[in-house]
């Protein structure tokens, strides 16, 4: 009985990670410069953005968090993104249960243009599979962007 279940749950989280991954894009963390960068080239302060999946189809991004990461959100324009229309879009930070009374994911609406940030200084919740946190949406119009401060 114990050995049925247990295989029952193993399959079923081999099929929630092939549907999680199977339509994210992977965001690359990215360091910036500190207190004492030394030398400060063009290009060295930069940021660079990825664009969410595709529109009308349920996708999003994956990015590797160690607890000291920082996720940047931007809702783009319709000058930015012009082969959708640009609305209030709705993204998803998903969550797993924890010993912290976490039992749902997060969903947050931005306007056209406007940013958001998340904090991912704690951890436990919000790695989806192994070390990699994840957003869902439905939208090409998002941009997202993952920094560490640690």
């Amino acid at each position: 009985m114990h050995k049925k279940l247990g295989i029952a749950i193993f399959t079923a989280s081999i099929l929630i990670c092939v549907a999680l991954f199977a339509w994210s894009t992977e965001v690359t963390v990215q360091t910036p410069l500190g207190a004492y960068p030394g030398t400060v080239s063009a290009g060295d302060l930069d940021i660079t953005w990825t664009q969410s999946g595709t529109a009308g189809m349920t996708s999003g991004v994956t990015f590797n968090i160690t607890g000291g990461e920082i996720l940047l959100i931007h809702s783009a324009t319709a000058s930015v993104w012009s082969s959708e229309a640009v609305d209030d879009v709705t993204f998803t930070l998903q969550s797993t249960a924890d010993n912290l009374g976490r039992f749902g994911d997060v969903d947050y609406t931005l306007s056209p243009g406007e940013y958001a940030a998340f904090n991912f200084s704690g951890i436990q919740g919000w790695r989806v599979s192994g070390v990699v946190a994840s957003v869902s949406c439905a939208t090409s119009a998002l941009e997202f962007a993952v920094l560490k401060y640690k």
